[in-house]
């Protein structure tokens, strides 16, 4: 069993309320305890995509139909992986409390559900470290990316360094981690620019350079895709 999924079932143990886990890419890694109902709410609603619009990685609620309400949480695991988790729906109307949609008195109660969630995740990074929740050669992709990744990385030399089938590595490496080796090695590497971005004067040029990124245009362009502004609009937004 992967770390998200005990905090998931940790978080349902303690309130009832079913969760989702997302990666980065907003793609599903687990559901626990929804119903079908739940489910096809939470499709009508594209709940994904208006959280795709929003951009943001802090906590926030979104309500839907008759009063329903999800609330989103992103965490971060020991290897700075995002996972997305959105528990719910809960509502404040009594009367539509049911199987799998749960009544609560005020919606500040959301606000405690949310450090219930946080505090869950804290005691379980806490309490086991990161090097339970992957696999050998897994892991050791992580330590090589963390501390190469300014270097130029290749999938196939890395699964030949360490002896492992490349499309086995890949595929294990995505359900471990929940991104590809690329997505991670970029997510990573745009991670690293960003301390950058903000702390240094250096063109993009040099940052993209000093990060692994081949080149300007590309790093823009990865840099975009991943975070939703561009590096530019980052610096000011941070300056």
């Amino acid at each position: 069993m992967f770390l998200f999924e005990d905090i998931a079932k940790d978080f349902y143990y303690c309130t009832s309320i079913p969760i989702l886990v997302l990666n980065k890419n907003f793609e599903f890694i687990f559901n626990y305890k929804h119903t079908k109902e739940t489910l096809s709410i939470f499709t009508k609603e594209e709940i994904i995509h208006k959280l795709k619009e929003l951009k943001e990685s802090k906590p926030i609620n979104i309500k839907v139909e008759k009063n329903l309400i999800f609330s989103v949480v992103t965490l971060f695991t020991r290897c700075q992986i995002p996972l997305i988790f959105i528990f719910g729906p809960v509502t404040t109307n009594k009367d539509l409390n049911r199987d799998g949609i749960i009544y609560i008195k005020n919606e500040c109660c959301i606000n405690y559900l949310r450090d219930l969630l946080i505090l869950i995740s804290k005691d379980k990074f806490m309490s086991m470290h990161c090097e339970y929740a992957y696999s050998p050669f897994v892991l050791n992709a992580i330590k090589y990316i963390h501390n190469n990744y300014d270097e130029e990385i290749d999938m196939e030399n890395l699964c030949s360094k360490f002896n492992i089938n490349k499309s086995y590595f890949c595929n294990v490496f995505k359900k471990e981690t929940g991104l590809t080796f690329t997505n991670f090695l970029n997510t990573f590497r745009v991670e690293k620019s960003k301390e950058m971005l903000k702390h240094t004067q250096y063109s993009l040029l040099d940052i993209a350079l000093a990060t692994g990124f081949k080149n300007q245009s590309y790093y823009s362009t990865t840099f975009k895709k991943i975070t939703g502004i561009s590096p530019i609009d980052y610096r000011k937004k941070e300056a």
